[in-house]
């Protein structure tokens, strides 16, 4: 048995995912397998499952739910719920959840020391995305951590993109980061990136235009200035400076920096923690 949690939330079996899991159980398979493996009080679940729109009866409609995920999983597998006292624990190694594989590649990815394995290894990682994680889930928790999910999948993208970068495709990744700015267009990482690809790429007008688009956004937005780094490139794109053509030093994307996790810089904002 498998847990999809990155797309509409499901379990899969060998024959493919099982579409038929009731809302409730499906809430509650989610809620559990956010810690595999791991005992989940029901205050904890009930406030995942139902927030503040609480049931008269919480624990019994925690019950209900769980006999509704049994007899839904059973279709593909063993029970995987066990009660104990106060609370559930779904009993499934997290590599079952595609969640925890998707991490453990990021993972191995940023140690590795080969960048065509680093682009491979993000690549596996990204393949597990099948749409907006939990998409099929409302409420407080739900929302919570489809933002946080959300910012770790833009930073293993944009690592992704770093990879690329040193590997010398800068007109390979200059329309994904154009992509990225539309959702993010205060992110001036992805900004230095993008002006970055297009510069490599013979596109200098285009590179200054994107300085001038994202200056003028944050000025307005945030009553603030683009950060160091960023007027830098600019001054650098501005001067042909030719050690831009060693791309990596320059945003400080070589090697090492890919083994650790990716931060923003100015006029990117973390997502907050997944609540519970």
């Amino acid at each position: 048995m498998q847990v999809q949690l990155l797309g509409p939330v499901c379990l899969r079996g060998r024959t493919g995912p099982v579409r038929s899991v009731p809302g409730r159980a499906r809430s509650l398979l989610a809620a559990l397998a956010w810690q595999p493996a791991e005992f989940v009080p029901d205050e904890v679940l009930i406030e995942r499952i139902w927030g503040e729109a609480t049931p008269r009866d919480p624990r019994d409609a925690l019950y209900t739910a769980a006999k509704r995920l049994r007899r839904t999983a059973a279709e593909v597998s063993r029970d995987p719920l066990v009660r104990r006292r106060g609370g559930y624990v779904l009993e499934a190694e997290p590599q079952r959840v595609d969640l925890y594989r998707f991490r453990a590649l990021v993972g191995a990815a940023r140690e590795a020391d080969d960048d065509v394995r680093r682009s491979r290894l993000y690549a596996q990682a990204l393949r597990l995305w099948t749409g907006p994680p939990l998409a099929d889930l409302a409420g407080r928790w739900a929302g919570g951590a489809r933002e946080a999910l959300a910012f770790e999948r833009l930073a293993a993208r944009i690592a992704t993109i770093e990879t690329s970068l040193r590997l010398g495709r800068p007109a390979e990744v200059a329309p994904l980061l154009v992509g990225l700015m539309s959702e993010n267009p205060l992110n001036e990482r992805l900004a230095a990136l993008l002006m970055l690809a297009l510069y490599l790429s013979g596109q200098r007008a285009e590179a200054l235009a994107w300085y001038t688009r994202v200056r003028t956004g944050l000025v307005e937005a945030l009553g603030d200035e683009p950060g160091v780094p960023l007027k830098d490139l600019h001054t650098r794109i501005l001067r042909d400076d030719p050690a831009l053509r060693a791309a990596a030093p320059l945003l400080g994307i070589g090697p090492e920096e890919s083994r650790r996790p990716v931060t923003p810089w100015s006029g990117a904002r973390p997502a907050p923690r997944a609540a519970g």
